[in-house]
């Protein structure tokens, strides 16, 4: 009995339909054994007491004890606001801001910022964090009843770094993190690319769809899930 001659181009669409089953299994499994996950951690009860912070780090995060604080700043004139949907994004150095922008590029998303009223660069960044979270929902399948959370940009790490330190009275080299006390995240200009932001909110939307916060490796699972498909 001759054996079926397999051309290399059948074996790579064999190959390339196997992991595109694969992906989307995969689509469909995380988030749902998240859940699944989140609802024994329920039953069982809170697994921390403490407030710890989701972050994005140029190490591994380490999970702090210190509670946290308010941060609140005294009345700065040179403090600016820009409300979206979702947030409350705070900044004081217009380059910041700009440079935020310039390097937060939006990939297969910059399609869907078509139509939107873009006349100023601030228009153009509510813009663009208002559409990150509305895929980070769909990415992960989890649609807050409720969610506000407030952003701030640092014009470098070093002011991430010091809102930390003040936060959690420890210094660190992250690049972006978020405080769940705070609700806010913090991001530097020159770190704000897609990836990093979306892990970020990933963050946030984990923490205000369930009624008990995740455990801290769940969350940088589904953190970490959301900003694999971002651009998917």
């Amino acid at each position: 009995m001759c054996r079926p001659f397999i051309t290399s181009l059948e074996k790579n669409r064999a190959i390339q339909e196997f992991a595109d089953n694969l992906s989307t299994l995969c689509r469909a499994v995380i988030p749902c054994l998240a859940k699944a996950l989140l609802l024994v951690f329920a039953a069982l009860g809170p697994l921390h007491a403490e407030d710890p912070p989701r972050t994005m780090s140029a190490s591994p995060p380490a999970i702090n004890s210190a509670p946290p604080r308010s941060i609140t700043p005294a009345i700065d004139p040179n403090i600016k606001t820009i409300q979206s949907r979702y947030t409350t994004i705070t900044y004081s150095d217009v380059k910041a801001l700009r440079k935020f922008n310039n390097k937060l590029y939006m990939g297969n998303l910059k399609y869907l910022l078509k139509g939107k009223k873009s006349d100023t660069i601030e228009d153009e960044v509510k813009n663009k964090i208002d559409l990150i979270v509305e895929k980070v929902e769909t990415v992960l399948d989890m649609y807050p009843a409720t969610l506000r959370f407030n952003i701030v940009i640092h014009g470098s790490t070093r002011g991430v770094q010091a809102a930390y330190q003040r936060i959690y009275h420890r210094k660190v080299n992250y690049i972006a993190f978020f405080s769940p006390g705070e609700k806010t995240v913090f991001y530097s200009a020159n770190n704000a690319k897609l990836r990093v932001v979306t892990h970020e909110i990933g963050h946030v939307v984990a923490e205000n769809y369930f009624a008990i916060s995740p455990p801290p490796k769940i969350h940088e699972v589904l953190a970490q899930y959301a900003e694999m498909h971002i651009n998917d």
